[in-house]
């Protein structure tokens, strides 16, 4: 298991993604479930391409929309 730090916003959000997810909001120390898991039910992990392609995704959309709103 890898040690992960974030900031307090971070934990929050983690937390919300977490219970909307049917987990607890804070993991526990030797937790097997993936930080990011796939849409749906799956508990698998996401393979690098596929969390690749999805934050890729995000970052276009949103620097789409911040270049509509200018």
């Amino acid at each position: 298991m890898t040690e992960v730090c974030f900031s307090g916003p971070t934990w929050v959000e983690l937390g919300r993604y977490r219970r909307e997810r049917g987990l607890a909001v804070t993991p526990s120390p030797h937790e097997q479930t993936p930080l990011v898991l796939p849409l749906g039910q799956s508990m698998k992990p996401l393979t690098r391409a596929a969390l690749h392609t999805i934050v890729k995704g995000i970052l276009g959309w949103l620097q789409d929309s911040d270049n509509k709103a200018r």
